[in-house]
């Protein structure tokens, strides 16, 4: 004899509560599925755009670090000592040097002119003496100063200064010695 007999009043497992449990889960997980995919598909697509970013700028930076072109290197390094001629000009002190003529020019030697070469350091200076002595006297002192190499005299030739007095004009070339 079978005895099928049901002590208890209630079924123990609630079968519409674990439905609706699962289905509820299934729902979350297929939620979270679908942001993950789209999440992975924006992904891969900023990826995309960012390698394709990246060939652009290593194409660009080939094209740039294969060099400089030979003419415009020449011509910035022709910017370049144009710009530095000017620094060296700026830089010489010429109230110095003119400080330094008048202690070696003697009474009787009048310097009209003084032009600078602005290539080089070359001096031309101008000027009327009251005799080929002074002009003399001048020259060695010229030479003697440490500020001045290479003293040539270039052209000189007598000159009247007034109705009485006769003179020397003189042209003399140096080079200036840079300190």
């Amino acid at each position: 004899m079978l005895f099928t007999i049901n002590l208890a009043t209630k079924i123990y497992i609630n079968t519409k509560l674990v439905r609706i449990t699962t289905f509820a889960s299934v729902m979350i997980l297929l939620f979270l599925i679908f942001l993950n995919v789209n999440n992975i598909a924006a992904k891969s697509g900023e990826i995309k755009k960012l390698t394709q970013n990246l060939s652009s700028m290593e194409d660009k930076f080939k094209a740039v670090s294969s060099g400089v072109p030979e003419k415009e290197y020449t011509a910035l390094l022709g910017k370049i000592d144009f710009a530095n001629a000017i620094i060296d000009k700026k830089m010489y002190n010429w109230l110095d040097l003119l400080d330094k003529l008048e202690k070696v020019v003697p009474e009787g030697i009048a310097i009209s002119s003084v032009d600078p070469d602005p290539k080089g350091q070359s001096l031309k200076l101008s000027g009327v003496g009251r005799s080929f002595m002074k002009l003399r006297v001048f020259m060695e002192k010229l030479e003697e100063s440490n500020y001045v190499t290479d003293v040539y005299l270039t052209s000189q030739g007598r000159s009247r200064l007034s109705d009485d007095m006769q003179g020397v004009t003189f042209n003399i070339t140096c080079r200036v010695v840079n300190k």
